[in-house]
């Protein structure tokens, strides 16, 4: 640790996956204190002293070693959450051992809130590299000026070599990921459009009305959204249905934040059951218990029906399901009705190189629309679609490797050295990537690389 003779260690049991971060004093070997990671890590990192900014237009000093930064080991990881990522604890935060909570306690990001992992998809991070006055090229919010920013050395960034070819790029003081996507608004919605049940697109009737569609930024997904007529309500599908004349049906395990309503319709599948794929077919329900998770229906399975399956479809006052294809459900609604779902930040649209201070308005939504008066005509699973635009995209640099200059063997970054500052007193800013699958190291120039392409330009290989 900076200015102390301790060290950070993590470890890991070798019978399990189980493990902990702790601060250990070398000269009088005792345990100082243990970190509140959620789990056992893969790579630990600490921070050097860095001049940050506030959200008030002032100053302030994240100390040297206030911070650790880990790489979550992802056969251990908690299930409150994602993995693989890497995040941030305060080591200041030192608790008692077993003491703990599940998704551990993790610094807060420049909002004052726990930050939210950071996360590369399915890649693994391999490694995490630290970097005072790093230069990194950052879109610009005034594009006529340039695509990017090249000039403008950022305070401290996290370097993250990751097992899919990209090295990205994090605000470490911030705890926010560099948003490399060029809309400069933030998230957008798309026109919605109307399709019948088999995908023809028809002429739109006004279900939600284009004018008052909105998003945050921040929230939104890229994602497809589906406002369906009497759609299936999710949680609620192929459910082992009772026996022929029962009307009480099972749903143990199933979602009842208010997706099922009293006058939904029960649809059943299996043998010698009735058709219930037209408009308003189905059994109504007449009540529901959601403690003992069970429905009761006005009518019963029919007599020939046996080895049934039930699904419920909205009906009632609300008989659109609104459903996003990352999202998932987010609520129902109807004609002449306000919709709206809260939604949680996919990304958190800060200023960079901020430690505290950013004001976001948690309460905005996700979505939110006004609904027509709807098609009188509709059927059963017409549907409206709403594309959707994050406009966020976490930026990185990778190589293109389909030429001869860079290869295939290009495919497998794990360390990041960042130079600014060289013994003469020049300065260079390059940083440099190793490549032990091609037996070499990329030299990256800043001010002339494209990020999140497949690059060539600023690039240099020395092996």
């Amino acid at each position: 640790m900076p200015s102390s003779p301790n060290l950070a260690i993590a470890t890991r049991t070798l019978s399990d996956v189980r493990g902990r971060t702790i601060i250990f004093n070398p000269e009088s070997s005792a345990v100082v204190s243990e970190l509140p990671f959620p789990s056992s890590l893969r790579y630990l990192a600490t921070n050097p002293t860095v001049d940050a900014l506030l959200g008030d237009g002032g100053t302030t000093t994240l100390d040297a070693g206030s911070r650790m930064y880990g790489i979550l080991d992802e056969t251990s990881c908690p299930s409150a959450l994602p993995c693989p990522a890497i995040v941030a604890v305060d080591t200041s935060a030192g608790i008692t051992d077993g003491g703990i909570p599940d998704g551990g306690l993790l610094s807060a990001d420049s909002t004052g809130m726990p930050m939210v992992p950071l996360t590369y998809g399915p890649a693994l991070p391999m490694t995490i590299t630290l970097s005072r006055n790093a230069l990194v090229p950052v879109p610009n919010p005034t594009p006529l000026g340039g695509t990017y920013l090249r000039d403008s050395p950022q305070k401290m960034i996290g370097f993250v070599p990751t097992s899919n070819g990209a090295t990205y790029f994090f605000d470490a003081v911030g705890l926010l990921p560099i948003n490399g996507s060029l809309a400069v608004d933030g998230g957008s919605l798309g026109t919605p459009q109307y399709f019948a049940s088999d995908g023809g697109v028809i002429f739109y009737v006004e279900g939600p009305i284009a004018s008052s569609l909105a998003t945050t930024n921040g929230k939104a997904r890229d994602e497809n959204i589906f406002v369906t007529y009497q759609g299936t309500i999710p949680g609620f599908q192929n459910l082992t249905g009772p026996d022929a004349g029962e009307a009480i049906f099972a749903a143990p395990s199933s979602p009842f934040d208010n997706r099922v309503r009293t006058g939904d319709l029960v649809v059943l599948s299996g043998s010698g059951c009735p058709d219930y794929s037209a408009t308003d077919a189905g059994l109504p329900i007449s009540a529901f218990n959601p403690d003992a998770g069970v429905l009761f229906t006005a009518g019963g399975v029919p007599p020939s029906c046996i080895q049934s399956t039930f699904s419920v479809r909205a009906a009632g006052t609300a008989p659109y399901v609104v459903n996003g294809t990352i999202t998932g459900y987010m609520d129902r609604t109807g004609p002449n009705q306000l919709f709206a779902f809260d939604g949680g930040f996919l990304y958190r649209p800060c200023p960079r190189n901020l430690l505290s201070g950013c004001v976001l308005d948690a309460t905005s939504p996700q979505l939110s629309f006004t609904f027509g008066s709807g098609d009188p005509a509709i059927q059963r699973d017409f549907f409206y679609l709403i594309s959707s635009v994050s406009g966020f995209a976490p930026e990185f640099v990778q190589i293109d490797t389909s030429g001869a200059f860079f290869g295939v063997e290009f495919r497998f970054p794990t360390n990041v050295v960042n130079v600014v500052d060289l013994p003469d007193g020049g300065l260079l800013d390059r940083f440099y990537v190793s490549y032990p699958s091609a037996n070499a190291v990329l030299e990256i120039d800043p001010a002339n690389v494209t990020p999140n392409t497949s690059a060539l330009v600023g690039v240099f290989r020395y092996n």
